[in-house]
C-alpha cells in the first residue's frame, strides 16, 4: 500500500480513537463525576486481565506468525486454529468466572450492585477475543484497510453506546456500554474476515506446535498487561486504604485516572508516529 495513504489512514484512526477517548471521559465526568471515572478505570484494568487469559494474549504472536506465511492454504489453516483457541478459551473462563460474579462485582466496583454489567461482560468474552485477535490478523497479513476500518469502527461503537446507554441509564449505562460494545466490532470484523477469505471453511481441527509457539510468545503480552494494569488497581487500592474520607478518596482517584487517560491519548500519538516513520 501506497505509504501515504498508510499514514493517512493510521493518522486517521489514531485522531479518532484519541477524540472518542476525551469525549467518553468528558461524558462520564459529567454524568458520574471523579468516582464514576475512577471505577470506569477500574472496571477495565480488570477487564483487560481477564481478556488476556481469555485469549488475547496471542495478538503479538498473531501478527508474528501470519506475517510469515506465504500461501492462502496456510493463512486459512492458521485462522482455522486462532478461532478455535479464541472460542474454546474465552468459553472455559467464562464458564469459570460467572461462579465467582458476586465476588468479582465486589472487587470491581466495591458492591454488588453492578452483578448484570460482569455478567454481560462474561458473555461478551468470546466476541471480545475473536475481534481483538481479527485485528490482529488484518495487522499480520497487511490488511492496513480492514486493521484501521475495525479500529475506527470499534472507537465509533463504543463512543456511541457509552452517549446513548448512559444519557438513557446514567452511570449504569456506561458500564454496560463498555461491557458490550465488542459484541458490535465482532460482526463487523467478522464480515471483513470473510470477504477476504471466500472460499474458508471451518474445521475442528487443532495444530498443537501451533499453539505451543503462540503460548511461548504470548508471555511478553501477558507480562505486561498484567503488570501495567495490576499496578494501577493497587495505586487504586492504596488511595482508598490511605483515605478515610471518601469524598477526597474519588477525587484522589478521579485525578489519577484523568492522568492514566492523557497517557492513553499520548500513547495513541506515539503509535501512530511509530508506525509512519517505519516505511
Amino acid at each position: 500500500m501506497n505509504i501515504y495513504k498508510t499514514s493517512f489512514l493510521s493518522f486517521t484512526s489514531t485522531v479518532i480513537k484519541t477524540i472518542s477517548l476525551f469525549a467518553i471521559n468528558k461524558f462520564v465526568a459529567i454524568i458520574g463525576g471523579p468516582s464514576a471515572l475512577t471505577t470506569l478505570g477500574n472496571f477495565q484494568n480488570y477487564l483487560a486481565i481477564i481478556y488476556i487469559f481469555s485469549g488475547t494474549m496471542y495478538q503479538t504472536g498473531i501478527v508474528k506468525y501470519v506475517a510469515e506465511l506465504k500461501s492462502d492454504f496456510e493463512k486459512e489453516s492458521f485462522l482455522n486454529n486462532f478461532i478455535i483457541i479464541a472460542l474454546s478459551q474465552s468459553l472455559v473462563i467464562t464458564l469459570l468466572l460467572i461462579f465467582f460474579i458476586e465476588d468479582l462485582t465486589s472487587l470491581i466496583f466495591f458492591s454488588d450492585e453492578y452483578k448484570l454489567v460482569i455478567g454481560l461482560a462474561l458473555i461478551s468474552l468470546p466476541f471480545v477475543v475473536f475481534s481483538i485477535l481479527s485485528i490482529s490478523y488484518f495487522n499480520g497479513t497487511g490488511k492496513i484497510n480492514e486493521f484501521v476500518l475495525t479500529n475506527i469502527f470499534a472507537s465509533f461503537a463504543n463512543l456511541f453506546l457509552v452517549l446513548f446507554l448512559g444519557n438513557f441509564f446514567g452511570v449504569l449505562g456506561i458500564y454496560i456500554a463498555f461491557a458490550t460494545y465488542f459484541i458490535f466490532v465482532f460482526f463487523f470484523a467478522f464480515r471483513l474476515l470473510n470477504k477476504q477469505i471466500k472460499n474458508f471453511v471451518f474445521k475442528l481441527e487443532l495444530e498443537i506446535e501451533l499453539v505451543k509457539k503462540l503460548l511461548v510468545f504470548s508471555i511478553i503480552t501477558i507480562s505486561s498487561v498484567f503488570i501495567s494494569n495490576l499496578t494501577l488497581i493497587s495505586y487504586q487500592r492504596n488511595f482508598e486504604l490511605s483515605y478515610v474520607t471518601k469524598l477526597l478518596f474519588w477525587l484522589l482517584a478521579g485525578s489519577l485516572e484523568l492522568i492514566s487517560s492523557c497517557n492513553v491519548f499520548h500513547n495513541n500519538f506515539s503509535i501512530y508516529l511509530s508506525v509512519t516513520n517505519s516505511f
